[in-house]
């Protein structure tokens, strides 16, 4: 029985400009809860037509609680929720044959990637081993750390060039071309949904000769913030180290628990609200 594993955020939809769309507080939020399933839901069928058995998706964009079950294929399990240990990669073990990632985004920094971050609005950079990498990268990684190759990404011109820099060999779908962070030239949803059901397909297809993400040990993830009381808090972290003023870095032998702990100094410089001068 063949198994899939689904990532899907929201910014890197098709439809999705800024944070109107994107904030679940935004006047355009329902619009793009449409828009994410819509790109979702074509993902689905691209894998059930091309012999998918089973097939998980994790909700992954900010509360995580974006997509609606009833909206999905019958047979599609669902994670949805927040607070999950691994956050946009929970669920991934070594028992999926590939994994795909949907409305994903840019790292922090690419002036037209549509809504360029990572992870959050605090972080400025991170590196992964020396190398700038975006969430596509954190958790794709993730994924080969269980031996799974991610097959497929979609989101806009920018992140297909990031994906190239991972592996070629992944299949990509277009969803816009970012004129800068806040705009972009958009395509047709429907013309969209056909490409991602079509690469998709193909993906899965080829899923055996694409090669999981490979990260070698030890893993260090270097964190770059955006204020210095969050470098700060984040040396209470036991293994932590200070790179610079901003930048705090963790290393571990082992990739998963390299991440969890990047993902806990995430949430700790959260905590930091500096006043205004």
């Amino acid at each position: 029985m063949s198994k899939a594993f689904i990532s899907c955020d929201l910014e890197g939809c098709s439809g999705i400009v800024n944070y109107q769309f994107s904030n679940p507080e935004g006047k355009f939020y329902q619009q793009a809860q449409a828009y994410m399933t819509g790109d979702l839901k074509a993902a689905l069928q691209g894998l059930q037509s091309a012999g998918a058995d089973e097939i998980l998706v994790n909700d992954s964009h900010w509360n995580m609680t974006n997509i609606r079950i009833e909206d999905l294929p019958l047979g599609v399990n669902l994670i949805s929720g927040g607070t999950k240990l691994d956050s946009m990669g929970e669920g991934l073990d070594d028992t999926f044959d590939a994994a795909l990632f949907i409305g994903y985004h840019p790292f922090w920094g690419e002036p037209q990637g549509v809504i360029a971050h990572t992870y959050s609005g605090d972080v400025m950079e991170v590196r992964l081993n020396e190398r700038t990498v975006g969430e596509s990268g954190i958790v794709g990684s993730l994924a080969g750390y269980y031996g799974v190759p991610l097959i497929f990404v979609s989101g806009d011109t920018v992140l297909r060039e990031e994906i190239r820099g991972l592996n070629p060999d992944i299949h990509f779908a277009v969803t816009k071309e970012g004129r800068t962070r806040l705009a972009a030239r958009l395509y047709h949803p429907d013309d969209v949904h056909q490409q991602i059901e079509k690469e998709v397909g193909k993906a899965w297809r080829n899923r055996r000769s694409i090669k999981p993400l490979a990260v070698s040990s030890p893993v260090e993830f270097a964190v770059k913030f955006k204020e210095t009381p969050m470098a700060d808090i984040c040396m209470r972290v036991p293994g932590t180290r200070r790179v610079d003023n901003l930048t705090v870095a963790y290393s571990h032998k082992d990739y998963l628990i390299a991440y969890r702990a990047f993902l806990a100094l995430l949430y700790i410089a959260n905590s930091v609200k500096t006043p205004p001068m």
